[in-house]
């Protein structure tokens, strides 16, 4: 399918006037016929690749809405003949030539499997593994290092990192984007800091959006089903001269999990409340301005933060936003320039009530924690209320004391009050990016960008903490033969916390011919601790202390607002995660059957890795963890008819020379998918889906997944329909043992309207 919205690779022949002409008008009816000239005139176009076009011309096409094209015989062949990547070195290329193992998911497999929440859609990606650690809260991860809030993967929207400064998590929940805003998702199978920076460790993940002219009319969509699944989205596009704008508004609900595997109910369900909007405005033919902005409110609920809670659960609040700023100029047919900038501004609002003894609050307990938390929470308080033992240390001993007078003086006395897990996050990040073409065989990206995060807690930092990063990047593509293609990349990133770091890669693609090619593939790259990591401040002061029947309590006759006796700073000096990694790959397409097969074996070693804990009680964070990753993925895309496709992926993982046993827990042995989609009709079509993993986190997943679609016409209106089913093979816990459902099936129906 063709774009005419923009334009990120080269217009390098004269033959391409014709669809730069072509995708020129952009109101309604007229955008219609230009798009029918396009195909028209790409059919001809389409003639001429034998003679040596075809990758030159379609380096320069992206993806549209497929509701703008016909379903035709000669959109398939355009999709099929070279699919393109942009992801893996931010230069458009032929899978075949792309030094990267990638996985690319598109809007049309998204509504047809019927998935409803962006997590749910990396279970097609091979070594990917999806968990939650609430109902609420995803987990995505790739081999190893899962359930760690996603902090070792970069995920960008349209460019945009996602990344949460302060704890590096993904608020997979929280972002402002509608499932069907997305055009496709780009998953890059492997680390590549060299291009997109520190957290791009594992795997990059690269979800890319429709522009507002991609996607005509107006929609509204309803979606009910059991476990509390109510979601409700309403979409308003518009196209005038040269001007494209959409907004969206959407609401999200879900009552998570029902119990833990101790029979325990569980309390974590959440909704949402999202307004996203879009604004293109073309200069010409190739060059535009876009801005972005979203905002989302989300009401969470935890159960399981504080014991001493005096209610099941409490509320977390989120609001999540962001403005986003992209220019693209060509300076000529063989040079670009690309700017963005954007702000993202997280805040959460978490507090509850807590009951505990006046002692917990006092400054002499306060003061014994300071001088030996090992002490005071392994020796001194399990004694009480007998005489604990001597420290050995007469400072320590000598402050003890103290503390037992405390306690004689009404410090065994109930005492409640409110604490909080208040943060708030921001990002500013702005970029330059250069494209050229220095000659027939060489292209070049290179670019500049500037960070600076910071985060406000009392609770995390006891303040505020801040950090600046600097990176400088480049990327060359190089054809030294008709068969050979090699790509060298490297960044240079200075953070002001953790100080300086090079990535490079290197890559070489041996063509056997256009749709065949066999990869070799070395990279180094890192993962920069994050804000709280590196300059945390732990501590809860617990505001509003009462006794029991609700009277005002000075605890240390300076108010009611008291420190709780823990807290933890971070000694500081942390260094960056390292992995060094090889693969080899071998990407094959067959036209004829309609076969397309990714094999990849890589070896990782990843070292400095962060281990041990950042709690209240201390912290121990220290970059003594390793672990070797070895195995073998597959992924396998079979067009067998227009009305039958076949999607399919495996992975074998081996994760040994590990420093902590929780790495091997944390990689599957093996992971498993399939997905068939079946073309009932014009207007009907029916997906079967199995997700299997082997031995995650101890135990096993199994899922089977159904979905039914039918469309509905009623004049100029189209309705269309989704059913969609889940049903769980395994009674198992999903990545935490505190997640289990009851009812192993989830069922819900959607309803789109098109007007």
């Amino acid at each position: 399918m063709i774009t005419c919205s923009h334009y990120d690779g080269f217009q390098e022949l004269p033959k391409l006037e014709i669809l730069k002409y072509a995708c020129r008008v952009y109101n309604h009816s007229q955008r219609i016929k230009s798009i029918k000239l396009m195909k028209s005139s790409l059919s001809l176009l389409l003639s001429l690749s034998v003679a040596g076009y075809s990758t030159s011309l379609l380096s320069n096409s992206d993806l549209v809405d497929s509701d703008l094209l016909d379903s035709d015989p000669f959109e398939s062949l355009l999709d099929e003949e070279l699919p393109l990547v942009l992801s893996a070195t931010r230069l458009k290329q032929p899978k075949a030539e792309a030094p990267a193992s990638v996985t690319v998911i598109d809007q049309k497999t998204i509504k047809q499997l019927g998935i409803r929440s962006l997590a749910e859609v990396f279970r097609l990606v091979p070594g990917m593994t999806v968990g939650y650690e609430r109902g609420h809260t995803p987990e995505v991860g790739y081999h190893s290092l899962g359930g760690e809030n996603s902090r070792h993967l970069q995920v960008l929207v349209d460019g945009r990192s996602i990344y949460q400064p302060a704890l590096a998590r993904i608020l997979w929940t929280d972002l402002p984007l509608a499932l069907d805003k997305i055009s496709r998702i780009e998953v890059i199978r492997g680390s590549n800091t060299a291009l997109y920076g520190a957290n791009s460790y594992l795997a990059v993940i690269n979800i890319i959006t429709f522009h507002p002219e991609d996607m005509l009319g107006h929609t509204g969509s309803i979606t009910r089903g059991n476990h509390g699944i109510g979601d409700a989205q309403l979409s308003f596009r518009n196209t005038d001269d040269n001007f494209a704008v959409d907004i969206t508004f959407g609401h999200n609900s879900d009552d998570g999990f029902e119990e833990t595997e101790g029979g325990t109910p569980r309390i974590d369900g959440y909704q949402r409340n999202y307004i996203s909007s879009d604004l293109v405005w073309h200069q010409n033919d190739n060059d535009f301005i876009r801005f972005q902005f979203g905002l989302s409110d989300s009401s969470k609920q935890v159960d399981d933060i504080d014991p001493n809670e005096t209610t099941p659960f409490h509320l977390v609040d989120v609001s999540n936003s962001f403005l986003q700023l992209t220019s693209q100029h060509f300076l000529s047919a063989k040079h670009e320039v690309k700017l963005q900038a954007f702000a993202t501004n997280t805040e959460i609002k978490e507090d509850w009530q807590t009951c505990s003894p006046a002692l917990f609050l006092s400054e002499e307990l306060y003061d014994l924690f300071e001088l030996s938390p090992t002490y005071t929470d392994g020796v001194f308080l399990p004694a009480l209320p007998n005489l604990p033992p001597s420290s050995g240390d007469p400072d320590i001993d000598a402050q003890a004391l103290l503390v037992l007078d405390r306690l004689s003086q009404g410090g065994d006395q109930i005492v409640c009050g409110f604490a909080n897990q208040d943060i708030d996050e921001q990002r500013l990040d702005f970029e330059a990016q250069w494209t050229g073409q220095l000659s027939s065989d060489t292209r070049i990206v290179a670019g500049l960008n500037y960070r600076r995060d910071k985060s406000s807690s009392e609770s995390y930092f006891g303040g505020q903490s801040t950090k600046d990063i600097w990176r400088s990047f480049g990327h060359l593509e190089w054809q030294p033969a008709s068969h050979l293609r090699v790509n060298i990349g490297a960044m240079l990133e200075d953070d002001s916390l953790i100080g300086s770091v090079f990535s490079p890669r290197l890559a070489v693609n041996w063509l056997v011919e256009n749709n065949q090619s066999f990869r070799l593939i070395y990279s180094e790259a890192n993962r920069s601790p994050d804000l709280f990591e590196e300059d945390n401040n732990r501590s809860y002061l617990i505001r509003n202390t009462t006794d029991l029947l609700g009277q005002p309590v000075e605890v240390n006759n300076q108010g009611t607002d008291s420190l709780y006796y823990q807290h933890a700073s971070a000694p500081g000096g942390l260094d960056f995660e390292q992995i060094t990694s090889w693969e080899a790959g071998w990407f094959y397409k067959n036209l004829s059957s309609g076969i397309e097969l990714d094999i990849k074996y890589f070896r990782d070693a990843l070292t400095d890795i962060l281990e041990g804990r950042a709690l209240i009680t201390g912290n121990t964070l220290s970059n003594d963890g390793e672990v070797d990753l070895k195995g073998l993925e597959l992924q396998l895309n079979w067009d067998i008819s227009t009305k039958l496709r076949f999607w399919s992926t495996a992975s074998k993982i081996d994760a040994y020379n590990n420093s902590l046993n929780f790495y091997r827990r944390s990689a599957p042995k093996s992971t498993f998918t399939f997905n068939s989609f079946y073309q009932l009709s014009d207007i009907s079509s029916f997906t079967l889906s199995y997700y299997q993993y082997d031995e995650w986190f101890r135990v096993d997943f199994e899922r089977v997944d159904a979905s039914f679609g039918h469309t509905f016409m009623f004049g100029d209106y189209q309705l269309d329909t989704t059913l969609a089913i889940q049903h769980r093979l395994d009674d198992n816990y999903l990545l935490d043992d505190r997640n289990v459902y009851q009812d192993q099936n989830k069922i819900y129906a959607k309803a789109t309207l098109k007007f």
